[in-house]
């Protein structure tokens, strides 16, 4: 991921600096972050800048990278359309501004969202069944070690 993200900064970094009509106003990208986590502090600062009349437009690559919360997405694009700040949404090909762009975006974003929610409890369910079964779900167990898939006490020596 960290390598998609260094991917994506470069792409979007490209694409602006090359369009002449734009100005580059930086990169705002919370690494390691998801969009479901109420702490990102780039996005924090993203909304700061527009708030401060920084940035007209901003361009990312999908509902689900800018947030998987419908609630944050509609919020964010009403307050924003408000004092006209486009969001463009690349994968979507919508604009926040459009006539059609918050119900495109109220319907796709609530999809991201159930998307999340989706994945989040089919990891639990995981877990969960490995737990029933014995099965460690971290192999980083402190006082433990794995051997032969099992793991194994760590005998501290007395001195």
């Amino acid at each position: 991921m960290i390598h998609s993200l260094s991917a994506q900064i470069s792409y979007y970094s490209k694409l602006i600096q090359d369009n002449p009509d734009w100005q580059y106003a930086g990169v705002y990208a919370d690494e390691a972050k998801t969009g479901t986590k109420h702490e990102r502090p780039e996005f924090k600062r993203l909304l700061n800048d527009c708030n401060l009349g920084k940035i007209d437009m901003i361009i990312t690559k999908s509902i689900s990278r800018f947030a998987r919360n419908t609630l944050t997405i509609l919020e964010t694009v009403r307050k924003f359309k408000t004092s006209g700040i486009d969001i463009y949404f690349e994968k979507e090909n919508i604009h926040s501004l459009s006539d059609d762009g918050e119900l495109m975006l109220t319907l796709l974003s609530s999809f991201a969202q159930e998307e999340s929610l989706s994945v989040s409890e089919n990891c639990k369910w995981r877990i969960r069944d490995k737990f029933k079964q014995g099965i460690p779900t971290n192999f980083n167990m402190f006082g433990y070690k794995l051997e032969n898939q099992k793991n194994k006490i760590i005998k501290k020596k007395l001195k």
